[in-house]
């Protein structure tokens, strides 16, 4: 009980780079880099962009009737952009009205603000 031992750690302290917000990416520029699924299946990149606008624009009117935080619905429309890095537009299967949908309940669970089905 009087005698303590005293441990000498060695600390290295090692710079790390940060890089600016407006240059870190979520997904890997090999991904953001080459076509998009819907690009390889013929789908304009305008019309996909608009197709990923009105997705985004759903999950943000339906968070905010569903008083969701803005954390919420960000996530979501995060969500929504790396589904359709992984599945094309052209597949009937994934609409964008029912994957945005999709997303925001998801992200609700990820960031344990649930809502109801309704």
């Amino acid at each position: 009980c009087g005698a303590g031992i005293a441990v000498e750690a060695d600390i290295v302290e090692t710079e790390t780079a940060v890089a600016p917000w407006h240059q870190s990416v979520l997904l890997p520029a090999t991904i953001l880099n080459s076509p998009s699924p819907s690009e390889k299946d013929g789908v304009n990149n305008e019309v996909e962009k608009l197709h990923r606008a009105w997705g985004c624009t759903l999950i943000c009117e339906a968070g905010v009737l569903l008083k969701l935080p803005q954390v919420v619905i960000a996530t979501s429309q995060n969500l929504l952009h790396r589904f359709f890095w992984r599945k094309s537009l052209f597949d009937a299967r994934f609409d964008v009205f029912t994957i945005s949908m999709g997303c925001l309940f998801l992200a609700t669970k990820i960031e344990e603000k649930p809502r109801t089905l309704r």
